[in-house]
């Protein structure tokens, strides 16, 4: 069994971690650092996504930061949605830890994304504005 002691750095977004033993007496010790990539600002303001390009860097960042994740570390896949031949939307998923699923699906129509955590529940709908979405068919 190892004892986990851990100390948030704020300024730095740096988490110091001590990895030992319990009950015994700790003379030398490894202190591993990670580093916060996510940050609070999205890869792109939602008023301005106009490719698929920007639209799956926006999701995939919602679903991270909504889930507490760190962006880059979960695969993540997605996949056009088709009414008869024509698009009409796409459903972006994302892989978290001890096999979760969290999922967004855009609708092209209304120019919305809807959010669901890991039981399917929808938690967030946002609109993304007037400008259109262009889709390489």
């Amino acid at each position: 069994m190892l004892l986990i002691v851990g100390k948030k750095v704020e300024s730095k977004k740096e988490i110091p971690v001590i990895i030992g033993t319990p009950g015994t007496t700790i003379t030398s010790f490894k202190v591993a650092f990670h580093v916060d990539d996510n940050t609070n600002m999205p890869p792109v303001p939602k008023e301005t996504i106009n490719s698929i390009d920007d639209l799956k860097s926006y999701v995939y960042w919602m679903l991270c930061r909504d889930n507490q994740l760190l962006g880059g570390d979960h695969p993540t896949s997605d996949n056009f949605l088709r009414r008869g031949l024509d698009i009409c939307g796409m459903f972006f998923y994302l892989q978290g830890p001890r096999a979760v699923r969290f999922t967004a699906v855009w609708d092209r129509d209304g120019n919305r994304i809807f959010f669901y955590d890991a039981n399917g529940r929808r938690y967030r709908e946002m609109e993304l504005g007037d400008g259109e979405i262009v889709v390489g068919e």
